[in-house]
């Protein structure tokens, strides 16, 4: 069996070593010069970060675990902590969501309003339209829904609430597709949060862990090519018979798996309809402007990341590297901007950036304790994809003309409408998606 695997990031490289581990012949294909993906680490200031914070939960899937017990040493890895906040207020919320804390920060008079919301929302729901609006006002109540959850939401994507699908509410307010009772008890438990809480972060950042992967996987007589440019994917009566490069080189394979966004594998693929690209060019997306800041050794906020609530705040999270690796303080830190392609700040300059920056900054106590020695600016356009409601459908179009081909499989984040979908699950949905592989013919995973 010949495998190409397009992408490596988690899901492409976990897939692959999870099928040379086997024996199966499997080629690796990354446009990128490093693995990694999104969740790749870039070397700022003799330090290892990531683009945003990136978090791998020890409550892992046990095939995930086997793959770390394999390809990193335990003593390669930090174990810490995570604490994740909501800034708004000037005060800092748990994530996720605690009724303790939650009750504590509002205080009594805003916690009998909002406990007043929520009951008259079990008394008289709000009519349900399928909005993040609609959603988070029936199961929490009008009072959260407008003091806790939208100025962050409409910061986010740019768009009204009531524009914005269900799907994204569901995952903003913790618990995924849960009732209001279960959502109110998981609000009180504590197993949920202190499972959320224990992560994993190798020593040297993200790449130890990609480059590890890559290493195993040619060890194991597969290939990892970098910098290779697809033109298509050759396709007989729906059939995959294989690839095709740039440089006009074919090589055939059984299965092509694609981790990469299905709107770019649909224009390799033959015969797609016009009407999949017509709708694909209607996703709206979000882009994000993420400045690092190399600091003077200070105190500024100890979580992980903090995310900012408040529209008194331009940025929309704050991350704090020092906290992966158990180290106190802030010595590289960076905060996120998420706009539009036509937004003024995206089109500002650096200077204007960072002045915006230094403006957002002083919001927080403490902020005179931050003298910034660097910064470093990195700008993702089309990062993320806007829950708007008719996105399932569009995605789930594109991925039913890609399932009619035999021999190719979609798989990954890029092809998930999942906003909670972790690093954590693209690893589990590698390894899953190798042993389906291997079931279907007849290879004992």
């Amino acid at each position: 069996m010949n495998v190409a695997v397009i992408g490596a990031g988690p899901t492409g490289l976990s897939l692959a070593y999870e099928l040379t581990r086997k024996g199966i012949n499997v080629d690796v294909y990354e446009r990128d010069s490093i693995p990694g993906g999104l969740a790749k680490s870039i070397t700022l200031w003799d330090e290892e970060v990531e683009v945003g914070p990136h978090y791998l939960t020890e409550n892992l899937d046990s095939g995930v675990k086997d793959l770390l017990r394999n390809v990193i040493a335990d003593d390669q890895l930090h174990r810490y902590e995570r604490k994740t906040r909501i800034y708004i207020d000037d005060k800092f919320f748990i994530y996720p969501p605690g009724a303790v804390n939650l009750i504590k920060n509002l205080g009594f008079f805003k916690t009998i309003q909002a406990g007043f919301s929520y009951m008259m929302q079990i008394v008289s729901p709000s009519k349900d339209n399928g909005s993040v609006e609609s959603f988070i006002t029936r199961n929490l109540g009008t009072y959260l829904y407008k003091n806790f959850f939208k100025e962050y939401s409409e910061k986010l994507w740019g768009t009204p609430c009531s524009t914005l699908d269900e799907s994204y509410g569901k995952i903003m307010i913790g618990f995924g597709n849960l009732t209001r009772l279960q959502t109110l008890k998981k609000y009180f438990a504590k197993k949920d949060i202190l499972e959320f809480s224990k992560n994993l972060y190798p020593k040297g950042g993200m790449n130890v862990l990609w480059n590890s992967l890559t290493e195993k996987v040619r060890e194991q007589g597969g290939t990892v090519t970098f910098g290779a440019v697809i033109q298509q994917v050759i396709a007989e009566d729906k059939k995959v018979k294989g690839l095709q490069f740039a440089d006009g080189t074919v090589k055939p394979y059984d299965y092509v798996i694609s981790t990469i966004p299905e709107g770019i594998m649909l224009r390799m693929m033959p015969g797609v309809p016009k009407k999949i690209f017509e709708d694909l060019a209607t996703i709206k997306t979000r882009c994000v402007i993420c400045v690092f800041l190399h600091v003077e050794h200070c105190d500024l906020i100890d979580s992980n990341s903090v995310f900012i609530y408040t529209n008194k705040v331009i940025a929309a999270r704050i991350t704090n590297y020092n906290a992966f690796r158990n180290e106190a303080g802030n010595d590289v830190m960076s905060i996120e901007y998420w706009t539009s392609d036509t937004d003024e700040l995206w089109l500002a300059p650096p200077e204007k950036i960072i002045a915006v920056v230094e403006k957002d900054l002083k919001q927080f106590k403490g902020h005179e304790k931050v003298k910034i020695k660097d910064t470093k600016i990195i700008k993702l356009r089309n990062a993320y994809q806007v829950p708007f409601p008719d996105l399932k459908f569009i995605k789930a179009d594109a991925a039913n003309y890609l399932k009619e081909f035999n021999g190719l499989l979609i798989t990954g984040r890029a092809n998930q409408t999942n906003f909670n979908y972790g690093m954590g699950d693209a690893l589990a949905e590698g390894v899953n998606k190798a042993r389906e592989i291997m079931a279907k013919d007849g290879i004992t995973a």
